[in-house]
Protein backbone atom coordinates (compact mmCIF):
# COMPACT_ATOMS: atom_id res chain seq x y z
CA UNK A 1 0.00 0.00 0.00
CA UNK A 2 2.81 2.62 0.66
CA UNK A 3 4.47 1.88 -2.73
CA UNK A 4 1.27 2.60 -4.11
CA UNK A 5 0.65 5.55 -2.08
CA UNK A 6 4.22 7.24 -3.14
CA UNK A 7 3.16 6.52 -7.00
CA UNK A 8 0.12 8.16 -6.98
CA UNK A 9 1.38 11.68 -4.80
CA UNK A 10 4.72 11.68 -7.32
CA UNK A 11 2.13 11.31 -10.50
CA UNK A 12 -0.62 13.78 -9.00
CA UNK A 13 2.48 16.44 -8.25
CA UNK A 14 3.57 15.41 -11.46
CA UNK A 15 0.29 16.28 -13.30
CA UNK A 16 0.50 20.02 -11.30
CA UNK A 17 3.29 20.93 -12.19
CA UNK A 18 2.92 20.30 -15.68
CA UNK A 19 -0.03 22.79 -15.21
CA UNK A 20 1.76 25.42 -13.42
CA UNK A 21 0.85 24.79 -10.07
CA UNK A 22 2.98 24.86 -6.72
CA UNK A 23 3.40 21.50 -5.04
CA UNK A 24 4.48 20.40 -1.48
CA UNK A 25 4.83 17.46 0.53
CA UNK A 26 3.85 16.47 3.80
CA UNK A 27 4.84 12.58 4.56
CA UNK A 28 3.35 11.63 8.03
CA UNK A 29 2.60 8.79 10.04
CA UNK A 30 1.68 9.46 14.10
CA UNK A 31 2.91 12.80 13.29
CA UNK A 32 4.56 14.84 10.37
CA UNK A 33 7.76 13.40 9.30
CA UNK A 34 8.92 14.84 6.36
CA UNK A 35 8.10 18.36 4.68
CA UNK A 36 8.93 19.85 1.38
CA UNK A 37 8.09 23.36 1.00
CA UNK A 38 5.45 24.39 -1.81
CA UNK A 39 7.57 25.23 -5.22
CA UNK A 40 6.71 25.39 -9.37
CA UNK A 41 10.38 24.89 -9.89
CA UNK A 42 11.79 22.31 -12.14
CA UNK A 43 13.33 20.08 -9.99
CA UNK A 44 10.43 19.72 -7.61
CA UNK A 45 9.42 16.75 -8.90
CA UNK A 46 12.61 15.12 -8.36
CA UNK A 47 12.41 16.72 -5.32
CA UNK A 48 8.85 14.57 -4.31
CA UNK A 49 10.25 11.40 -5.47
CA UNK A 50 13.06 11.52 -3.73
CA UNK A 51 11.56 12.38 -0.81
CA UNK A 52 9.33 9.84 -0.67
CA UNK A 53 12.03 6.95 -1.62
CA UNK A 54 13.66 7.75 1.75
CA UNK A 55 10.58 7.16 3.59
CA UNK A 56 10.12 4.19 5.75
CA UNK A 57 6.85 2.49 5.88
CA UNK A 58 5.05 3.81 9.59
CA UNK A 59 2.22 3.31 11.45
CA UNK A 60 0.23 4.14 13.11
CA UNK A 61 -1.52 7.22 11.85
CA UNK A 62 -2.81 10.37 12.92
CA UNK A 63 -4.33 12.41 10.33
CA UNK A 64 -5.99 15.18 12.31
CA UNK A 65 -2.12 15.81 14.22
CA UNK A 66 -0.59 16.20 10.63
CA UNK A 67 -3.41 18.13 9.98
CA UNK A 68 -3.17 20.94 12.68
CA UNK A 69 1.04 20.32 12.06
CA UNK A 70 0.28 21.62 8.22
CA UNK A 71 -1.93 24.13 8.64
CA UNK A 72 -0.02 25.47 11.56
CA UNK A 73 2.60 25.95 8.94
CA UNK A 74 0.82 26.73 5.35
CA UNK A 75 -0.32 30.20 4.70
CA UNK A 76 -2.12 30.54 1.52
CA UNK A 77 -5.07 28.62 0.56
CA UNK A 78 -4.56 25.66 -1.13
CA UNK A 79 -5.42 22.01 -2.49
CA UNK A 80 -4.66 19.17 -0.14
CA UNK A 81 -4.45 15.50 -2.08
CA UNK A 82 -4.58 13.34 1.22
CA UNK A 83 -3.14 9.42 -0.08
CA UNK A 84 -4.05 7.41 2.74
CA UNK A 85 -5.94 3.93 4.04
CA UNK A 86 -7.78 6.17 6.72
CA UNK A 87 -7.82 3.55 8.58
CA UNK A 88 -8.35 5.46 11.51
CA UNK A 89 -11.78 6.26 14.10
CA UNK A 90 -14.23 8.20 11.24
CA UNK A 91 -14.96 11.23 13.67
CA UNK A 92 -11.31 12.12 14.03
CA UNK A 93 -11.04 12.04 10.44
CA UNK A 94 -13.93 14.13 9.71
CA UNK A 95 -12.56 16.89 12.35
CA UNK A 96 -9.45 16.78 10.39
CA UNK A 97 -11.20 17.43 7.03
CA UNK A 98 -13.64 20.11 8.49
CA UNK A 99 -10.53 22.09 9.90
CA UNK A 100 -9.15 22.07 6.11
CA UNK A 101 -12.19 23.49 4.81
CA UNK A 102 -12.74 25.88 7.92
CA UNK A 103 -9.17 27.44 6.45
CA UNK A 104 -11.02 27.28 2.98
CA UNK A 105 -8.79 24.99 1.62
CA UNK A 106 -10.08 22.06 -1.01
CA UNK A 107 -9.01 18.59 -0.77
CA UNK A 108 -9.10 15.34 -2.49
CA UNK A 109 -9.03 12.08 -0.56
CA UNK A 110 -7.06 8.88 -2.08
CA UNK A 111 -8.03 5.52 -0.37
CA UNK A 112 -5.46 3.43 -0.71
CA UNK A 113 -6.84 -0.31 -0.65
CA UNK A 114 -5.01 -3.76 -0.80
CA UNK A 115 -7.72 -5.99 -2.87
CA UNK A 116 -7.66 -8.66 0.76
CA UNK A 117 -8.70 -5.65 3.04
CA UNK A 118 -11.71 -5.22 0.91
CA UNK A 119 -12.65 -8.82 -0.17
CA UNK A 120 -11.38 -10.65 2.91
CA UNK A 121 -10.96 -13.35 1.11
CA UNK A 122 -9.21 -15.63 3.04
CA UNK A 123 -9.48 -19.29 4.04
CA UNK A 124 -7.02 -20.47 6.50
CA UNK A 125 -6.74 -19.50 10.47
CA UNK A 126 -3.91 -16.88 10.82
CA UNK A 127 -2.73 -14.45 13.17
CA UNK A 128 -4.11 -10.82 12.51
CA UNK A 129 -2.77 -7.47 13.77
CA UNK A 130 -5.38 -4.71 14.94
CA UNK A 131 -5.44 -2.01 12.69
CA UNK A 132 -3.93 0.91 15.27
CA UNK A 133 -2.00 -1.03 17.63
CA UNK A 134 -4.30 -3.23 19.17
CA UNK A 135 -2.33 -6.16 19.42
CA UNK A 136 -2.04 -9.62 17.52
CA UNK A 137 -5.09 -12.12 17.66
CA UNK A 138 -5.27 -15.39 15.80
CA UNK A 139 -8.79 -16.30 14.24
CA UNK A 140 -10.55 -17.79 11.13
CA UNK A 141 -11.19 -15.44 8.83
CA UNK A 142 -14.33 -17.31 7.45
CA UNK A 143 -15.76 -17.00 10.87
CA UNK A 144 -15.46 -13.36 10.82
CA UNK A 145 -15.93 -12.29 6.79
CA UNK A 146 -19.74 -11.44 6.91
CA UNK A 147 -19.41 -8.78 10.28
CA UNK A 148 -15.57 -7.74 8.96
CA UNK A 149 -17.09 -6.72 5.41
CA UNK A 150 -20.29 -5.08 7.12
CA UNK A 151 -17.49 -2.64 9.21
CA UNK A 152 -14.51 -2.40 6.28
CA UNK A 153 -18.18 -1.38 4.21
CA UNK A 154 -19.30 0.94 6.41
CA UNK A 155 -15.90 2.90 7.15
CA UNK A 156 -15.42 3.68 3.31
CA UNK A 157 -18.87 4.36 3.18
CA UNK A 158 -19.05 7.06 6.32
CA UNK A 159 -15.38 8.36 4.47
CA UNK A 160 -17.29 8.96 1.20
CA UNK A 161 -20.06 10.73 3.80
CA UNK A 162 -17.50 13.02 5.50
CA UNK A 163 -15.55 14.63 2.37
CA UNK A 164 -18.80 14.79 0.36
CA UNK A 165 -19.85 16.94 3.02
CA UNK A 166 -17.06 18.99 3.17
CA UNK A 167 -17.39 19.72 -0.82
CA UNK A 168 -14.35 17.47 -1.10
CA UNK A 169 -13.69 14.99 -3.57
CA UNK A 170 -12.85 11.49 -2.84
CA UNK A 171 -11.47 8.49 -4.63
CA UNK A 172 -10.91 4.68 -3.69
CA UNK A 173 -8.00 2.68 -5.64
CA UNK A 174 -7.04 -0.85 -5.17
CA UNK A 175 -3.42 -2.02 -5.01
CA UNK A 176 -3.70 -4.25 -7.73
CA UNK A 177 -5.07 -1.55 -10.25
CA UNK A 178 -3.12 0.25 -12.79
CA UNK A 179 -2.51 3.95 -11.78
CA UNK A 180 -2.87 5.64 -15.20
CA UNK A 181 -6.38 5.43 -16.58
CA UNK A 182 -7.70 5.33 -12.90
CA UNK A 183 -6.13 8.14 -11.55
CA UNK A 184 -6.90 10.18 -15.61
CA UNK A 185 -10.72 9.47 -15.14
CA UNK A 186 -10.88 10.72 -11.72
CA UNK A 187 -9.00 13.84 -12.62
CA UNK A 188 -10.83 14.52 -15.95
CA UNK A 189 -14.12 14.31 -13.87
CA UNK A 190 -13.25 16.37 -11.29
CA UNK A 191 -11.91 18.96 -13.90
CA UNK A 192 -15.21 18.77 -15.36
CA UNK A 193 -17.34 19.29 -12.54
CA UNK A 194 -15.46 22.59 -11.39
CA UNK A 195 -15.69 24.21 -15.02
CA UNK A 196 -19.62 23.31 -14.82
CA UNK A 197 -19.10 25.39 -11.09
CA UNK A 198 -16.94 28.23 -12.56
CA UNK A 199 -19.61 28.03 -15.41
CA UNK A 200 -23.37 28.69 -13.33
Amino acid sequence: KFDHATAIAAAVSFVALKQGDRVGLTVYADEVKAVLRTSGARAQWRLIVEALALQPVQAPTNLGRAVDQTLARVGARGLFVIVSDFFEDIEAVRAALARIRHRGNDAILVQVVDPLEASFDLRDPAPFEGLEEEGRVRLDPRAVRSAYLDAFRSHCRELTRAARSMGFDEMRVLTDQWLGPTLAAFLGKRNARLKRVKAS
